[in-house]
């Protein structure tokens, strides 16, 4: 059996770190000023790595802002709206000027964002939009994709150690820990919510249900392959099982289901590479279960709390309207076929049809490619996934290719039910991309020293 890798302090760490963001999370609502203090030191910081630290701290930087994208919108703290994606943008490009990735590296993911400009041509040619409008609505539309092209082509010019995947996994937990204590906060005990067969903002913390299901799920996923790894000390692995256990069920709490069926689906697709792996098949077993228990015993209780709406949620086959919206942008594809109409403007389109906004939000990416960039969306699309199925095919060994589909399966499901509103997939998506070593004597230090580029 493998060695079990990290000392004690390293556990301790994380013990302090999760004490700290769940102390954050019941405080960040009533004391903004914590809110801002916990948003520009992980600015700052992530910023730092970006001029000096290896590549390896630097994606944990960018996890952990991702993980605090939906707190921050939640606790409405007064930062733009988009700020997570803005300073991932920034930390990444910067790190890449840094590091002058070669062009095989960067080629792919550019062409994948580039093939997407011409159709910002129709937006800026309409007349009935003002010029900061425009300006708006471009960067509604472009912000998420450019985003994704530098996670992914920052993640094919790296390779991580099982420790570094260890540091990654805590940066990006924690924060979600957060999210969930402040979410929880806001529920039990209460007597005036009303529960109903749909998303509850109440047990979301007042905010978008799909969103905080979402990046909850994710942490849900995180955290379940950091304790499936063999080399994690036993301490750190109930750590990371009991962190599993309550991000979904404040995942579930939000009576959105898409958060835990996109972990759910992507389990399912990981399921075969992980069963192929002798090492991990017992551990695997065993965390699920953990895991599987834990999650009933909550949720049992979470049920009661509802009076049954909780379980009555998640016997629904209904999709809320999502098929609606998707043959609604397909639609607009096929009236538009070349170049769509525009990016961000199929928001705009059904908010003038419905005057709702949060049914005019796009739900599927993928349909939304189509809609706003026509032929040359579908062509980026297709690059897209021919970078992540070429990682899936040069995995090296059951274990990397187990990562890989675990991240691929989850950022794809997740943009299929709630498009790119959070960061959270584009993050996966780098994940996915990176190479993964298996020599612990791999160091930090080493993966600073790599030439960028190679695959």
């Amino acid at each position: 059996m493998p060695r079990q890798t990290g000392s004690g302090a390293s556990t301790s760490i994380i013990v302090a770190a999760i004490a700290l963001h769940a102390l954050l999370g019941w405080t960040i609502g009533d004391h903004i000023s914590v809110g801002l203090a916990q948003v520009g030191i992980a600015s700052v910081v992530a910023i730092a790595c970006a001029l000096q630290a290896s590549p390896a701290v630097i994606v944990a930087s960018v996890a952990y802002i991702a993980a605090s994208e939906v707190l921050w919108r939640a606790a409405k703290l007064p930062v733009p709206w988009e700020a997570a994606k803005y300073l991932v943008v920034l930390v990444l490009g910067t790190s890449m000027l840094r590091h002058r990735p070669s062009f095989r590296a960067l080629a792919p993911a550019a062409a994948y964002f580039l093939l997407l400009l011409p159709s910002t041509l129709l937006v800026l040619a309409d007349a009935s939009a003002s010029a900061e409008g425009a300006r708006q609505i471009i960067t509604v539309g472009l912000l998420a994709p450019l985003a994704v092209a530098l996670c992914v082509a920052f993640g094919v010019s790296v390779s991580l150690s099982e420790d570094d995947l260890r540091k990654i996994a805590v940066a990006a937990v924690v924060p979600l820990v957060s999210l969930a204590v402040f979410t929880a906060s806001r529920t039990y005990g209460r007597s005036d919510i009303t529960f109903t067969g749909e998303s509850n903002f109440a047990t979301s913390g007042g905010f978008g249900p799909s969103q905080v299901s979402t990046v909850l799920g994710f942490g849900v996923l995180i955290a379940f392959f950091a304790a499936l790894d063999s080399r994690t000390r036993r301490t750190a692995r109930v750590l990371f099982i009991c962190c599993s256990i309550f991000l979904a069920v404040q995942s579930a709490m939000t009576f959105s289901r898409g958060g835990l069926y996109n972990v759910a689906g992507a389990l399912l697709l990981v399921a075969p590479a992980l069963l192929k792996r002798k090492e991990s098949r017992r551990t695997m077993v065993v965390v699920l279960f953990m895991v599987s228990l834990g999650i009933t015993a909550l949720v049992v209780q979470a049920n009661q709390f509802t009076s049954g709406a909780l379980l009555g949620r998640f016997q629904q086959t209904q999709t809320t309207g999502r098929t609606e919206l998707i043959a609604n942008d397909l639609s607009l594809f096929w009236e538009h076929p070349w170049f769509g109409i525009g990016p961000g403007a199929t928001r705009t389109h059904r908010q003038g049809l419905t005057g709702n906004l949060e049914v005019a939000s796009a739900h599927a990416e993928f349909s939304r490619m189509l809609s706003e960039h026509g032929i040359l969306g579908l062509l980026s699309l297709l690059i897209l996934i021919s970078i992540l199925g070429l990682r899936i095919l040069k995995a090296r060994g059951q274990r990397d290719r187990s990562i890989v589909i675990a991240m691929v399966s989850w950022a794809a499901l997740a943009q299929a039910n709630s498009a790119l509103r959070t960061i959270a997939p584009a993050i996966a998506l780098c994940l996915a991309a990176t190479r993964h070593s298996r020599d612990e004597s791999y160091t930090v230090a080493e993966a600073s020293r790599e030439p960028f580029g190679s695959v």
